[in-house]
């Protein structure tokens, strides 16, 4: 777990095929959604919220191929000789200064 991360950091705009969670503080939900679709992946994308508006904007916007609220993320899998996962993890949670 990697803290502090800002969207121009390598951990934040490179994919990385591991056990990695970079935790980037946002303003607002809309702002991750902006930093997410941004990025030149997505395979799959993950929402811990119980309010339902958040949950639809977060539907409604967000650009990736697999995407979960409130549940573990299994990742994508592609399949050649053996399966291979690959974890993409993009979790948000409210914290008391803000969205982190």
């Amino acid at each position: 777990m990697k803290w502090g991360v800002r969207p121009g950091n390598y951990s934040f705009r490179t994919e990385l095929f591991g056990p990695m969670l970079s935790v980037v503080c946002i303003e607002n939900l809309q702002q991750g959604i902006n930093w997410v679709n941004s990025l030149d992946y997505g395979l799959t994308s993950g929402l811990q919220s119980l309010d339902e508006g958040e949950q639809k904007l977060w539907k409604d916007s967000i650009m990736a191929g697999n995407l979960y609220i409130n549940r573990g993320i299994t990742g994508g899998h592609c399949k050649s000789s053996a399966v291979r996962w690959n974890e993409i993890v993009s979790f948000w949670w409210r914290c008391e200064s803000g969205w982190s």
